[in-house]
């Protein structure tokens, strides 16, 4: 397990972790991940004002995590600190609980995922209908050259959507974001649907 946290949560997240051989913790400020430096500050502030009454968001600094989730995934498998072919984001919120521990998170991948894809699933419509198309952000992964075309691919359709400020307020969201680079790049997403949508 490779963890991303701020440098004063180092220490912490080391002595909780029961098997310290198995992990790697990395320092990492937010205003140094590369989504911080695409947009101004109050470009992210006014983003914060606009989506936190809707979405309780807190601080624009959760749009910066939102988004760095693939610039880690990205770090991970090229610092690969245990010989991996295979590498997965995980949300911190999905394995919190006890019940996780000394558990295999990932338990399966798929054998006809390619090499060259990013695995991601569909959440379309699955917990509100009203949203607009989105894919799930909990779990995503892949083999690192799937990964590295993604990564390069992601911030491409966010360069677009900076240079149409009409559509800035897209970046407010991951999940939006992942849809539109996979849509805007067809082969290079791997998408999973939820059984109940797969004959939509």
């Amino acid at each position: 397990m490779i963890i991303f946290t701020s440098p004063d949560l180092v220490t912490k997240l080391s002595s909780m972790r029961q098997k310290p051989e198995r992990t790697v913790v990395i320092p990492q400020l937010l205003n140094e991940t590369r989504i911080s430096k695409m947009f101004s500050l109050d470009y992210w502030k006014s983003l914060e004002i606009q989506h936190g009454r809707t979405n309780n968001v807190k601080g624009h600094e959760v749009f910066w995590v939102w988004h760095a989730k693939l610039e880690f995934l990205k770090r991970g498998s090229d610092l690969n600190p245990f010989g991996s072919n295979f590498f997965a984001w995980f949300d911190a919120g999905m394995v919190r609980w006890d019940e996780f521990t000394n558990t295999t998170l990932l338990q399966r991948i798929p054998p006809e995922l390619p090499g060259d894809k990013m695995m991601i699933l569909n959440v379309t419509r699955v917990t509100n209908k009203q949203k607009s198309v989105m894919m799930g952000t909990g779990v995503f992964g892949g083999y690192k050259g799937g990964i590295g075309s993604y990564y390069h691919r992601y911030h491409q359709v966010i360069e677009k959507i900076k240079n149409a400020t009409e559509k800035a307020h897209l970046v407010a969201t991951e999940q939006r974001i992942m849809y539109e680079t996979c849509v805007k790049t067809p082969g290079l997403c791997f998408v999973i649907r939820p059984a109940q949508l797969a004959g939509n």
